[in-house]
């Protein structure tokens, strides 16, 4: 059986990016990787990229700002989020600028992860590496997985 698409089913390139842009926020480039993976020549994508950053609709400092709230609540640190945020083609100097914008507390943040992620002290220096590891991995520096490390919880604080 044949997949035969009718000309009228077939979507333009900008009908594609508004598609993909109800779902959720989008960088330009991460955008049109997509509409490139989807078949679009690069020809049809760039009109039509555009033509929605002039309307406003795509935007990537408003991505940014969404993807590093997001990340944050997902409890990633500030390396991990830079990093991601250079993968979707967002230039250096603007994550860079709305991460220093964003109201978060890195120590803090570090703490709540470790303690989510191990509640109880670490018993030996194997499994103190293997948190440290984990909070590497998760984009916290040095200073903020130290103080993980050394700052315990009240009794208020803990569950």
């Amino acid at each position: 059986m044949s997949r035969l698409k009718h000309k009228s089913t077939l979507l333009s390139a900008y009908d594609k990016a508004i598609q993909l842009l109800a779902r959720r926020e989008h960088s330009q480039f991460e955008l049109n990787q997509k509409l490139i993976r989807k078949g679009y020549s690069e020809e049809e994508t760039a009109p039509a990229l555009e033509s929605l950053v002039k309307k406003g609709w795509l935007s990537d400092y408003r991505f940014t700002e969404a993807w590093i709230r997001h990340r944050i609540r997902g409890g990633f640190g500030r390396l991990k989020i830079l990093s991601e945020l250079n993968q979707k083609g967002i230039a250096p100097d603007l994550a860079s600028n709305c991460i220093q914008q964003a109201d978060v507390d890195w120590f803090a943040l570090a703490l709540k992860v470790r303690l989510k992620k191990y509640p109880k002290p670490w018993s030996d220096y194997k499994e103190k590496a293997k948190q440290y590891r984990y909070m590497l991995s998760r984009g916290f520096e040095h200073d903020q997985i130290q103080y993980s490390f050394e700052t315990q919880p009240s009794v208020q604080d803990e569950p």
